[in-house]
C-alpha cells in the first residue's frame, strides 16, 4: 500500500514526457517563430519601454509601414495605398499613408496622387546615379505647395495624426509630408464671454490655424514672430507662442519659451492645462494670465509688449503677463470718449466692492454695529425679520447660495432655457420665498444688488474669484463684525501685494506706483495720450 503510494506521487511529480516534432509542428513553429524583419519591427514597436521621437526612417517601405502599423495598432481608419509609378525610364514605388476620417480624400485623389502620377509620367530625364532618389521626387515630382519632409517616425506620427498625407518612397529615408486637413472646423462666432457693443465682433474658436488666422490679419508687421511647440507625451497638442521682435521684452520672451519648454505632461487638452504649468508657483484664487477669447485683445496685448499663447482645440488664448486691472477694463472702453470710459470703469470699480463686502457689511451692522443704522431703518430691518425662522446671517448665507446656485444651473442649461430659469428662479421662487415668511425682503435686495454687481465684472474668471471671497468675508463678518473685514481685507490686499505674473506686479501701476500707467487704470484719458506713453509693458511697469 505503501509502495503504490509514492508510485503515484511521482507519477503526478513528474515532468510530461516531449513531443515528437512532426512535420506539421514543426511547420507551425515555424510559421508562429518568423524570424523575418518585418515580424522583428512589429515585436520592438509594440515594447512601451523603445521610443519611436528620433527613431529614423527605414529604406524599405514595407518595413516603415510595418512599423507604422505597429504604433498604431493596426487602426482600421489607418489607410495604406502602396503604388507603381511608371514611365518611359523605368517604375519607381511608392505609398501614401493617411487616416480616413480627418484627412480629406478629395485632396489625396484629385491633388496629391494625380500630381505625382502626371510629373513622373511626364519627367523628361531619368534618375541619375549622382542623385539620391528623394531629391530627384523633391525637385521633379513633388511641385505641390505644402509639402515638408521628415527623416524621424516622432514627426512623421505626429503630422499623420493631424490629418496630413505621409508620401513613403523606395529607396529613401526620407519621406514627405503634405497637408490635406479636412477643414472641419466651427465657424467664427460673436463673443460669447466677453460681449462689447462696439468693436470686433469675432471669436476665436477651436482650430489653431484658424486662430492664427485672426491675429495675423490685424497684425500686418514683418516682426510679428509665430514659434510652435508640441506638448504632452500622449496627446500631442500643437502650441503657439506669439510675439512682436523689438515691442515684446527679451527676457519675457525667453521666459514664456522656458516655462512651456519645461512642460511634462501626459496630456495637453485646453489653455487652462497650459496655463497652469506657465503660472507662478504660488497659492491664489486670481488669475495670474489673462485669458480672451477676442482676436482683438490679443492684438492689442501684443503691441503692448506682452506675450500671447494659443493651444490647438481650444477657443481662449493666454496672454502673459495678467495685471489685477486688466479683469476689470474691457476692450469697448478705447471705443469711446474718455470721460464716458472713465465713468464706466468707475462703476465697475464700485461694483466690484460693492458684490464683495455688501453681505459682510450687512451681517455687520445687524449684529455688531446696528447703532450706525438709522433709527427708523434698523426699526425697519427689526419689523422684517420678525418670525423669520433662520438667523440672519445663515439666512444671507442661504440666499447667496441659492443664487450661485441658479446662475450655476443657468449657465449649464441650454439658451433657450437658460433665460428663462433664471427669470423664474430670481422673480417668481423669490418672491414666493419671501411671502412664505422664509427670508427677509431685506435679505433678497441685499443679495440681488450683490448679483448684479458681480455680473458687471468683464474678466469671466475674476467674477468666479469674487463669488469665492464673498463668502470668505461673509465668515469674516460673522465672527468679527467690521473688525472681521477689516482683518480679511488686510490680508487680500497683503496677498494681491505678494502675487507677480511673469515677474511682474501684479497690482501695478497702484504698488509699486507707476504715474504713466495711471492714464489707463481707473480712468481713461484720451487715445493721443495714451499711445505717446510707453507702449512697452516691461519698460512702463516696474518689476
Amino acid at each position: 500500500m505503501k509502495k503504490s503510494f509514492f508510485q503515484a506521487l511521482r507519477i503526478l511529480l513528474a515532468k510530461p514526457p516531449k513531443k515528437k516534432e512532426t512535420k506539421e509542428n514543426e511547420q507551425h513553429k515555424k510559421y508562429t517563430q518568423s524570424n523575418s524583419d518585418t515580424e522583428k519591427l512589429v515585436q520592438m514597436s509594440e515594447e512601451p519601454e523603445v521610443s519611436y521621437l528620433n527613431k529614423p526612417l527605414y529604406e524599405n517601405i514595407d518595413d516603415t509601414i510595418a512599423y507604422i502599423k505597429a504604433i498604431q495598432g493596426n487602426c482600421f481608419d489607418l489607410v495604406i495605398r502602396s503604388i507603381h509609378l511608371e514611365n518611359v525610364w523605368g517604375k519607381q514605388r511608392i505609398a501614401i499613408i493617411y487616416i480616413s476620417g480627418i484627412s480629406d480624400k478629395n485632396i489625396i485623389d484629385e491633388s496629391i496622387l494625380h500630381t505625382i502620377t502626371n510629373n513622373y509620367r511626364k519627367i523628361s530625364k531619368p534618375l541619375n546615379t549622382n542623385d539620391s532618389v528623394f531629391d530627384f521626387f523633391n525637385n521633379f515630382i513633388m511641385t505641390l505647395s505644402s509639402v515638408r519632409n521628415t527623416d524621424e517616425f516622432g514627426e512623421l506620427i505626429i503630422t499623420l495624426l493631424n490629418g496630413d498625407a505621409i508620401i513613403l518612397v523606395e529607396g529613401s529615408q526620407k519621406c514627405f509630408l503634405v497637408d490635406s486637413k479636412i477643414k472641419n472646423e466651427r465657424a467664427i462666432e460673436a463673443p460669447k464671454a466677453q460681449v462689447s457693443v462696439k468693436g470686433g465682433n469675432e471669436a476665436f474658436n477651436e482650430s489653431l490655424s484658424t486662430n492664427i488666422c485672426l491675429i495675423r490679419r490685424r497684425i500686418r508687421n514683418s516682426h510679428f514672430r509665430i514659434e510652435k511647440y508640441i506638448l504632452g507625451k500622449k496627446s500631442n497638442t500643437s502650441v503657439v507662442v506669439m510675439y512682436i521682435k523689438g515691442v515684446a521684452d527679451e527676457g519675457l520672451v525667453e521666459e514664456v519659451k522656458t516655462r512651456i519648454e519645461g512642460i511634462d505632461v501626459e496630456n495637453i487638452l485646453d489653455s487652462e492645462y497650459v496655463s497652469f504649468y506657465l503660472r507662478e508657483k504660488q497659492w491664489t484664487m486670481f488669475q495670474t494670465i489673462f485669458s480672451t477669447e477676442r482676436p482683438d485683445s490679443v492684438v492689442a496685448s501684443l503691441f503692448e509688449g506682452r506675450v500671447a499663447i494659443l493651444v490647438d482645440g481650444s477657443p481662449f488664448a493666454l496672454v502673459a503677463p495678467m495685471l489685477f486691472v486688466q479683469g476689470l477694463q474691457s476692450l469697448e472702453d478705447y471705443y469711446m470718449k474718455g470721460y464716458i470710459a472713465s465713468f464706466v470703469r468707475f462703476t465697475r470699480i464700485v461694483a466690484f466692492f460693492l458684490g464683495l463686502y455688501l453681505p459682510a457689511i450687512y451681517i455687520s451692522l445687524i449684529y455688531f454695529h446696528s447703532e450706525l443704522l438709522p433709527i427708523n431703518l434698523l426699526l425697519s430691518i427689526a419689523g422684517q425679520r420678525y418670525a423669520i425662522p433662520f438667523p440672519g446671517f445663515l439666512e444671507i448665507l442661504l440666499i447667496m447660495f441659492f443664487f450661485d446656485l441658479l446662475r450655476e444651473s443657468g449657465t449649464r442649461m441650454p439658451t433657450s432655457l437658460g433665460s428663462s430659469l433664471s427669470f423664474l428662479g430670481a422673480i417668481i421662487i423669490g418672491e414666493s420665498a419671501v411671502q412664505a415668511g422664509l427670508f427677509s425682503s431685506i435679505i433678497v435686495i441685499v443679495v440681488t444688488i450683490t448679483a448684479i454687481c458681480s455680473l458687471t465684472i468683464p474678466d469671466y474668471f475674476l467674477n468666479l474669484t469674487l463669488t469665492v471671497l464673498r463668502y470668505f468675508f461673509w465668515g469674516a463678518a460673522v465672527i468679527g463684525g467690521f473688525y472681521g473685514v477689516t482683518l480679511a481685507s488686510i490680508a487680500l490686499l497683503t496677498h494681491l501685494c505678494s502675487l507677480r505674473s511673469f515677474g511682474f506686479n501684479y497690482l501695478s501701476p497702484y504698488t509699486p506706483f507707476c504715474a504713466s500707467g495711471m492714464q489707463d487704470s481707473v480712468i481713461r484719458t484720451r487715445i493721443d495720450k495714451i499711445f505717446r506713453r510707453k507702449k512697452n509693458i516691461s519698460a512702463e511697469y516696474p518689476h
